[in-house]
């Protein structure tokens, strides 16, 4: 059951949220798992800020997944008004 962030939490604790879990992710303090499962989260995003505080992790997820063997496998689009992540099985 995927949670709209935006009905629960203040645009500055949804940002704070979105780039802790990721920095997490990142130093190995957190499962990937988990982070790209809170992105699911902010589907109906509409905040600037949030997007706007974002926009480097995201930046880094997708470098991250450029040349890795799941690229194919997953993809984030995001748009100011929306984020969608797909996993593709094969």
């Amino acid at each position: 059951m995927q949670t709209n962030l935006r009905t629960v939490l203040d645009p500055i604790t949804r940002a704070t949220l979105f780039d802790d879990a990721f920095w997490f992710a990142r130093t190995k303090r957190l499962d990937y798992t988990i982070a790209l499962n809170l992105l699911l989260g902010y589907k109906y995003e509409d905040s600037a800020l949030v997007w706007e505080s974002s926009r480097q992790t995201l930046r880094h997820l997708e470098a991250i997944l450029r040349n890795s063997e799941v690229q194919e496998d997953f993809s984030v689009s995001v748009q100011f008004d929306r984020v969608e992540v797909g996993f593709y099985n094969r």
